[in-house]
């Protein structure tokens, strides 16, 4: 019974954790909100690829953003990776949909945007 009761509070935590950090409607509707074009992240002809170059190029690596965004969310930052391999923009930010805080697959904290 416990054991059940473990895995239903941390199913619930981590709910909590990624809606949190669902509340924009995705990176897309903030790029149009700047009068940017589909193309300007669509880069292939099919206009479907997202690549991680595209990301890095207007918004910089994965260091930069952790220095540009500092404590923006609170004590823990996103962008910050302890993985060897640093994270695809793409597994948070999905485009047109709303961002999924990857992190929350191992990690109990909560994203809050300041």
């Amino acid at each position: 019974m416990k054991k059940i009761l473990k895995i239903v509070l941390l199913a619930l935590s981590s709910f909590c954790v990624v809606s949190s950090f669902a509340g924009s409607s995705g990176v897309a509707d903030m790029h149009v909100a700047k009068k940017m074009e589909c193309k300007a992240c669509h880069k292939s002809e099919d206009m479907k690829a997202i690549t991680q170059d595209g990301c890095v190029e207007c918004h910089g690596n994965q260091k930069e953003m952790l220095a540009k965004t500092g404590d923006k969310f609170g004590p823990v930052n996103p962008h910050f990776n302890h993985q060897p391999k640093p994270a695809a923009c793409i597994q948070c930010h999905r485009g047109h949909k709303a961002a999924r805080l990857t992190c929350s697959k191992c990690h109990d904290f909560e994203i809050q945007k300041k």
